[in-house]
């Protein structure tokens, strides 16, 4: 694995923690980028770093975890959640109604 160098912004925080698996630095800053970069050119530091980028990647993006937040996902989704607030004015459309999901069962 590699470690990333990646501006603060968007989600890049959701993957990347900051010195861990790679380094973050401020939107337009090219001295903090120079400065991670140069962190990273040290293999004794890049190697771990590196290393935990992978398990990070692994354990969020294999087939199995990717279908299980689908499923989790769609789950929400489809259970009946608590009535719709009513419009705020009479212009106002009303929410629209939960969809209807089939149940899967699960054979194990």
């Amino acid at each position: 694995g590699k470690p990333v160098v990646h501006s603060d912004v968007g989600g890049a925080r959701e993957m990347i923690v900051d010195g861990h698996n790679g380094y973050l630095f401020p939107v337009g800053d090219l001295d903090a980028l120079v400065q991670r970069l140069v962190r990273l050119a040290d293999p004794a530091r890049a190697r771990p770093m590196g290393a935990n980028a992978r398990r990070a990647v692994e354990a969020r993006f294999t087939e199995a975890a990717m279908v299980d937040r689908y499923e989790r996902l769609l789950e929400e989704l489809c259970t009946p959640q608590a009535a719709a607030p009513a419009p705020r004015d009479a212009q106002e459309p009303a929410w629209p109604a939960q969809p209807e999901c089939e149940t899967r069962s699960q054979s194990t």
